[in-house]
This record gives C-alpha cells, sequence and structure tokens, in this order.
C-alpha cells in the first residue's frame, strides 16, 4: 500500500500591525493513502486501508507483506530486542534459548497430535501472535483491563514454569502455551465474543472464557502429552500452584528449584504443608 505527503502553501494572509503590511504561511502537509492494499483480497475480514490490523501500537510493518503467524520476541547476546517469525517450518533458527525452547514446545505439542491452537495460529496468515518471556506463570494478558485494550494477541510464557493443579496434575509449560495460545487464537478470530465471555463470572473457573479452555484444548493437549490419563482431567477450576520443571515439555518437577522459585515469587503462598493450594490465577 502506497502512502503520499502533500506539501502546500496556503495563500498568503495580509496582517495589519502598527500600520505595517506583513504576510505570513506557513507550509501545510497531508498524509493519504495512494491505494488500497493489494494483498486485500487475500485478507477479507480486514479493511483494505488499514495497517497493521489496526494494532500499530504492538505491531510494524515493514514491508507490507502478509501478516507473519507466531513472532517470538527475544534478547540476542548482545543485549538488542530481535524478533523471529515462525510458521511451524523454520528450522534455521537464532542462537537463542528462547527461541528453541519455543519451537522445541510447538514441535512437542503438534507432534504428539495437540497443540491445535499453536498450529492454526502458525498456518494462519490472517493471524499473528506475539510471544514474549516472562519469570512468572504464562499468560495471555487476561485481566478485564487488559482485555477491553484488545491485546490479546499477546502471549507471555515461561519455558520452565509449569501448573500443578487443586487435581494433582503437574501441566509442562508447553501444555500451558497452548492454553493461552488458545486464548489468543479466539481473540484473534472473534474478540467481541472473548472479551464478553472474559467478563462473565463462572464458579471456580473465573470467567467463562477460562472454562472453556480448561475443558477444551487444556485437557486434549494434558492427555496427548501424556500429563493424564484418559478419563482423567486436569482440574475443576482455575488455580494451581507454579512449579519449576526439568524442562519446556517436562512434567517431572524440579523440588528444590520450585521451592527457591516460591519463596521469591510468591511468599504468601508458600507456606510448607500449609494450604498448598491457596487461590492463585
Amino acid at each position: 500500500m502506497g502512502a503520499l505527503q502533500l506539501t502546500y502553501e496556503p495563500k498568503f494572509k495580509i496582517v495589519h500591525r502598527t500600520g505595517e503590511l506583513m504576510r505570513s504561511h506557513e507550509a501545510k502537509s497531508v498524509q493519504l493513502w495512494l491505494s488500497t492494499d493489494p494483498l486485500a483480497e487475500k485478507f477479507p475480514s480486514w479493511n483494505p486501508y488499514n495497517y497493521c490490523m489496526n494494532n500499530p501500537i504492538n505491531l510494524i510493518d515493514p514491508d507490507g507483506r502478509e501478516s507473519d503467524d507466531w513472532r517470538i520476541n527475544y534478547t540476542d547476546k548482545n543485549g538488542k530486542a530481535q524478533t523471529f517469525n515462525y510458521t511451524g517450518k523454520e528450522t534455521n533458527l537464532p542462537d537463542n534459548q528462547y527461541v528453541r525452547d519455543f519451537v522445541g514446545a510447538y514441535q512437542y505439542n503438534v507432534g504428539n497430535g495437540g497443540g491445535d491452537s499453536m498450529k492454526e495460529i502458525a498456518e494462519n496468515k490472517n493471524i499473528i501472535v506475539d510471544v514474549r518471556e516472562t519469570g512468572a506463570l504464562s499468560y495471555a494478558d487476561h485481566s478485564p483491563n487488559i482485555l477491553k485494550a484488545n491485546s490479546y494477541n499477546k502471549v507471555s510464557w515461561a519455558p520452565n514454569v509449569g501448573l500443578e493443579t487443586t487435581n494433582g496434575v503437574v501441566l509442562s509449560p508447553a501444555t500451558l502455551l497452548d492454553h493461552e495460545a488458545d486464548h489468543a487464537l479466539r481473540f484473534a478470530k472473534t474478540p467481541g465474543t472473548i472479551i464478553r465471555e472474559g467478563e462473565l463470572h463462572r464458579k471456580d473457573y473465573d470467567n467463562k472464557e477460562e472454562q472453556r479452555v480448561i475443558q477444551g484444548s487444556e485437557q486434549k493437549t494434558a492427555l496427548k502429552n501424556g500429563e493424564i490419563k484418559p478419563g482423567q482431567v486436569t482440574r475443576n477450576n482455575h488455580y494451581g500452584l507454579p512449579v519449576i520443571t526439568n524442562s519446556p515439555t517436562s512434567n517431572k518437577v524440579n523440588v528444590k528449584a520450585t521451592g527457591a522459585y516460591l519463596k521469591e515469587n510468591y511468599p504468601n503462598i508458600f507456606v510448607p504443608g500449609v494450604n498448598k493450594y491457596k487461590y492463585f490465577k
């Protein structure tokens, strides 16, 4: 899509001041699109005059080509912010552990027969989702205030933080990644629906959207990854305890590392032997 900036000079304005005639003018400029997006027909759900899928604060469009899919945000060895676009096929990866952890989790979920949301995001040219590293539990910016800000296309994922549920099931970081991918995917496809359901309270699940994901994709991916058995459920609520696992695809808890992590990050819920599953989102 082309853009044009026009600069023009308006007619002189005569200003009377202390008997003198003064001329003043100021250059004016206006910007406008020259044409619709040449790829508009490939994206019928988007206005042909939109920029960055109507999200210019979080996204950029350096070349005007098709949107990417999973965009992994990471910091390189020189401390510089970088991005790597992943469509599920790339094999030449940057020398960065977070990128490799994400790709490993993607391949693990999809390869086991789960990870449906992750795969659809990767293969759908109409959708782009940013993923970035966090040290806390993974999330898709799903507080009510964030929901209204339309930022559900961001997933923050911790490659070493899993979740021990109130049913005693340990979910791997990879499974949690697909959980958040499900939120992100639905927001990209039907943002109004997820906002409404994110505000509808559901006992134990916080809201209808969390209930949908927990009872749906979380069960399938956890089963395919061998974290639950047929007929078993991961949890019946939105509660659990963050734990450190041995790897992004593991649901084996590193007990020593988990104890240190909880003491440092969640001191209010680290009470050995007492109320282990205190309310936690």
